[in-house]
């Protein structure tokens, strides 16, 4: 935990009681979550789904999100969940993402949808977008911490 600290700290080269996390942090999990990704699919959701009756006809067009920009999105806020829960509260993160059935989704799924030859491929395509989405958490400290790097001054970094 200690170097979990220091990390987002700024990398004291002597530990004080009152070190505190270097803000530059909080201003690289702002920029993530300020990602246009994110707005586009939030728009949309707003003026589609949560709050359909207050579209303007003559208003402009509501963005329509992808299924990649969904994708993109998710993964940016699952990155500063986990980095968050891990790095500044130390507490445990994810363990998935992905639902994690109590059952065997595909059972019944050989016949008339698919054959049981075709089962092994199913399971892995399942299999595929769940690993997928653990990386994100996995890679939230590496990603984040790289972006708080510090000066030489004690500064953040402005790249």
């Amino acid at each position: 935990m200690h170097e979990d600290f220091d990390a987002v700290s700024g990398r004291p080269s002597k530990r004080k009681r009152l070190d505190r996390i270097d803000t530059g942090v909080f201003d690289v999990l702002r920029a993530r979550l300020k990602h246009p990704v994110i707005e586009k699919v939030c728009t949309m959701v707003d003026k589609t789904v949560a709050h359909a009756e207050r579209i303007d006809p003559k208003g402009p067009a509501v963005p329509i999100a992808t299924f990649n920009d969904v994708d993109e999105a998710l993964g940016r806020i699952v990155r500063v969940c986990q980095f968050i829960s891990w790095n500044l509260l130390a507490e445990g993160g994810f363990s998935s993402v992905m639902a994690t059935p109590q059952l065997n989704v595909l059972e019944h799924l050989d016949q008339p949808w698919c054959q049981k030859t075709t089962l092994p491929a199913l399971h892995e395509y399942w299999n595929a977008p769940s690993r997928a989405m653990d990386e994100w958490g996995n890679s939230a400290e590496e990603e984040l911490l790289a972006k708080t790097a510090t000066t030489p001054t004690g500064g953040p970094a402005t790249s």
